[in-house]
C-alpha cells in the first residue's frame, strides 16, 4: 500500500525538527546564548499575546450593528393636535372682503359697516319717532321744537293746495289726513317732539283729533294783528293797480328780505264784493315766510282795495282798476 504525498511532507517535517531540538540541547558551554525574542525548542505551545487596543476620550462614532437584521418597520408619526371641521368651500386662504371687513367670527358681534354705523335692525329704534308705519325713518330726536299743546297753525301752502299729514316724519309715509290753509282757528296743536330728518325738520302734531307728522315749513304760530298800510304805501309810492292779484303781490314783495331769500304765497284767491253804483271792494291774503327773523317766521298780510268797475264792458264785474286801500299784518311766529 502507498502513502499518500502529505504524509511523507509530515513525516520529514517532525524529523527535522527532532534534529533541531537534539542539536540545540547538546551545545557545549560558553556557546551563544539563544537570540532573545527567538522561541526555543520546547515542548510548550507557542502563545502569541495581542496588545490591549488604547482607546482615546474622542466619542466613537455610531455604528451601525450589521449583525442585526434591518428595522423596516417605519415609526409612528406623532399624534397631530386635532384639527377643526373642514368647511365645505375650497382649503385655500379666502381672500379679503372688498369692504375690508374681518370674517364673520363663529360667536356673533355687532356687524359695524364700512362706513362706521351699524346697519337697519327689524325693531324699531326705541329713540325714533313714536307710532310710525316704518320705524326706519332717518334722522334724529331734535330738542328743539313747540312746546307741548302749543296751538299751530299751516302757513306757506299756495292756494287750491293742501298740507300731508303723515304717521312718520318722511313725505315717504303714509298719509293720516290733508288740510288747506284755514284763516279761522284750526283745531292743531303740538305734541312736543321734533324729528331732524334729510328733508327737513318735522313736528309731530295732534291735528283734527289725529296724531301726525308734518314738516315745519309749513307750520307756524299764529300772533297778533297790525295795521302797515302807510309802511307798505310810502315803499310802493303807487297805489292804482289793474288788478287785486297785480297790487297784492306788490304790497307783500315790500315785506320779503333777499338774503335769506323770502316766500311770497298766495293763501286765497282774490275776493271782490260788488257795492253798487260801479264799484266794490276787494282783497288777498299772501304768506310772506323765512324773513330772517329766527323768532319770527313770517307775516300774513290781507291785502284790501277799492274796485272800479268798467261800465263799458257787457261783463259784470269787470274791472277796470283797483287802489290799495289797506293792509293788515299778521305775525306768523317760528313756534
Amino acid at each position: 500500500m502507498s502513502i499518500p504525498r502529505p504524509v511523507h511532507l509530515l513525516t520529514a517535517v517532525a524529523a527535522a525538527a527532532l534534529a533541531l531540538t537534539t542539536a540545540c540541547n547538546s551545545n557545549p558551554q560558553g556557546s551563544p546564548a539563544p537570540t532573545p525574542g527567538l522561541p526555543t525548542a520546547t515542548a510548550e505551545p507557542v502563545v502569541v499575546v495581542t496588545p490591549p487596543v488604547i482607546r482615546t476620550e474622542t466619542a466613537p462614532e455610531p455604528t451601525v450593528d450589521t449583525t442585526q437584521p434591518a428595522d423596516t418597520t417605519e415609526p409612528a408619526e406623532p399624534a397631530s393636535p386635532a384639527e377643526p371641521t373642514a368647511p365645505t368651500g375650497p382649503t385655500e386662504r379666502p381672500e379679503p372682503a372688498t369692504d375690508d371687513l374681518a370674517p364673520t367670527p363663529s360667536s356673533p358681534r355687532p356687524f359695524v359697516a364700512v362706513d362706521g354705523f351699524a346697519p337697519t335692525s327689524p325693531t324699531p329704534d326705541p329713540t325714533g319717532p313714536t307710532g310710525l308705519a316704518n320705524p326706519t325713518v332717518p334722522g334724529e330726536p331734535l330738542d328743539f321744537g313747540p312746546n307741548l299743546g302749543r296751538p299751530l297753525t299751516i302757513v306757506g301752502v299756495e292756494v287750491g293746495d293742501e298740507l300731508n299729514f303723515r304717521v312718520a316724519p318722511s313725505p315717504d309715509a303714509d298719509i293720516v289726513a290733508s288740510y288747506p290753509i284755514t284763516l279761522t282757528e284750526f283745531d292743531m296743536y303740538a305734541l312736543g317732539e321734533a324729528w331732524a330728518a334729510p328733508t327737513g325738520v318735522w313736528w309731530k302734531v295732534n291735528v283734527m283729533g289725529h296724531d301726525a307728522w308734518a314738516n315745519q315749513k309749513y307750520l307756524g304760530v299764529r300772533g297778533g294783528s297790525a295795521p302797515i298800510f302807510d309802511e307798505v304805501a310810502a315803499e310802493l309810492q303807487i297805489l292804482v293797480f289793474e288788478s287785486i292779484e297785480q297790487g297784492a303781490l306788490a304790497a307783500a314783495e315790500t315785506r320779503a328780505t333777499v338774503e335769506p331769500a323770502s316766500r311770497v304765497v298766495a293763501i286765497t284767491e282774490p275776493e271782490i264784493t260788488p257795492l253798487g253804483d260801479g264799484g266794490g271792494v276787494g282783497s288777498m291774503w299772501f304768506d310772506v315766510l323765512d324773513i330772517g327773523d329766527h323768532l319770527q317766521k313770517g307775516e300774513r298780510l290781507k291785502v284790501e282795495f277799492d274796485v272800479v268797475f268798467d261800465e263799458a264792458t257787457p261783463e259784470p264785474n269787470d274791472i277796470a282798476f283797483v287802489v290799495l286801500s289797506g293792509v293788515e299784518m299778521t305775525f306768523i311766529q317760528a313756534m
